[in-house]
């Protein structure tokens, strides 16, 4: 889980290899989180750590919109993917994170 900060069109990179990968987004009461942009970046043979971009809007790399704090989650990424890159605005401070 990590926190990360308030503001408009931030980027974040939310790192999934080795866990269970549902993404959850959690805003506080009242607050959302608008993804703007996601990269899904998936290791390769050439480079384990990642290095090839998801296709976004195929299925388990989906084109994520808005996190509400009623519906923090569970968005399914594919199992292949090693980090989420998101650009978000966002009125508060939040968490994501993999469970």
């Amino acid at each position: 889980m990590a926190k990360y900060e308030a503001g408009q069109h931030k980027r974040a990179y939310i790192e999934a290899a080795g866990r269970p990968h549902y993404l959850y987004v959690q805003s506080g009461w009242g607050n959302k989180v608008t993804i703007h942009n996601v990269a899904y970046i998936k290791p390769t043979p050439a480079n384990p750590q990642g290095a090839a971009y998801g296709p976004v809007g195929q299925p388990g790399y989906p084109a994520l919109g808005t996190f509400d704090a009623d519906r923090p989650g569970p968005i399914k990424i594919a199992d292949d993917v090693a980090v989420v890159s998101i650009e978000y605005s966002s009125d508060a401070d939040f968490v994501a994170f993999f469970a």
